[in-house]
């Protein structure tokens, strides 16, 4: 199916003060991130330091030490692994100059594979639908990349068990330009009515051990360059779209 004809791009009437308010948004949210996360990482490391300055004098004499401490010490490691591999997973290095043009269908395709072997283990199949638009993409491709893969990671995770994930990319226009619409959707429970409302929330997650940046970031990202990410749909299952012009704001 071919996309609709590129429509007359609309002038901006003050673009200087546009970039001043998006910078001064992702700088509040860079912010609110930063804190949050030093909050969530001090608290384990703080408590493995306590566990370590007392090795020298505890380890031999308490055998509560050598097994209940130690164990706590191990669980509080994981937590901060945990935290640190959710950080990697959202890490990109976003890049607001001019990119390469980019065809769309092949990051597809590379999501498509990476959400095969994510959802192999847990027997769950992954429904791939693809409109290509006629233009390549000048938004950086490897942030989009990194938004998409949370929100794979996420359906994955919530999927019922030998369930599907469905992954589309579609082309829409609207009044300014064309619109890439990526969509996620699960076949899991939903998101509890009482979190709807909080999930896009730094550091809010409905996910056991979950450190609740992923969506934060990823809105904070697509909104940043022009674009936005939002819950489509709701129950049962959750469908989250990413949308973002296909050329750069």
């Amino acid at each position: 199916m071919s996309a609709a004809p590129k429509r007359a791009r609309v002038a901006d009437p003050d673009p200087s003060g546009r970039e001043r308010l998006r910078q001064a948004e992702n700088l509040a949210a860079l912010n609110i991130l930063l804190a949050g996360i030093a909050h969530n990482l001090a608290n384990p490391l703080a408590a493995i330091g306590n566990f370590l300055a007392l090795v020298p004098d505890q380890w031999e004499q308490s055998e509560s030490f050598r097994t209940a401490d130690y164990q706590r010490a191990l669980q509080d490691l994981s937590r901060v692994q945990e935290q640190i591999e959710s950080l990697t997973r959202i890490a990109v290095a976003p890049d607001l100059e001019t990119v390469e043009p980019w065809r769309v269908e092949t990051l597809a395709a590379e999501l498509h594979l990476y959400a095969l072997g994510a959802a192999a283990e847990r027997g769950i199949s992954i429904d791939y639908q693809i409109e290509r638009p006629e233009n390549p993409s000048l938004q950086p491709r490897e942030v989009l990349k990194q938004i998409l893969i949370v929100l794979l990671d996420n359906a994955i995770g919530f999927a019922a068990e030998s369930g599907t994930v469905h992954l589309g990319v579609s082309v829409e226009a609207r009044s300014d330009d064309l619109w890439l619409k990526m969509l996620v959707r699960d076949d899991g429970p939903g998101i509890p009515a009482a979190s709807v409302e909080r999930i896009f929330e730094p550091f809010y997650s409905t996910r056991n051990g979950g450190m609740g940046i992923g969506l934060f970031v990823g809105r904070q990202l697509a909104r940043a360059y022009g674009g936005d990410l939002r819950l489509e749909s709701n129950g049962p299952g959750a469908s989250f779209a990413l949308m973002i012009p296909l050329a750069a704001p």
